[in-house]
């Protein structure tokens, strides 16, 4: 990877930081858990962008593999997030799983 690159890559890293940040000072003041936790997708994020720009990856043009504990980490935010959504409706489930294109059919 170019320097160059390299070094835009890290400002956009140093900006995604800030933006999770401002983020969370705003959430708090919801006092609304599942929204805060929000928080942790864009930290967890964040930091799997810095692990490949680490590795010499463009995390803009590939965002690599996920590894088996940020699987994890994003699941149970998603699950604190989510589960009491998708327990009320069942078939909400179904139909988040196809618009994330994670199954088919209609």
């Amino acid at each position: 990877m170019h320097p160059t690159r390299k070094k835009e890559l890290e400002v956009t890293l140093q900006k995604m930081e800030h933006a999770a940040q401002v983020f969370y000072a705003h959430a708090q003041q919801t006092h609304f858990h599942q929204f805060l936790e929000f928080t942790g997708f864009l930290n967890e994020y964040t930091k799997m962008c810095r692990g490949l720009l680490e590795r010499g990856v463009d995390f803009v043009q590939d965002t690599g593999a996920l590894k088996p504990h940020e699987a994890a980490y994003i699941g149970e935010k998603f699950g604190c997030i989510f589960t009491p959504l998708f327990e009320r409706n069942p078939g909400a489930f179904q139909d988040f799983l196809r618009g994330a294109e994670i199954i088919g059919g209609s």
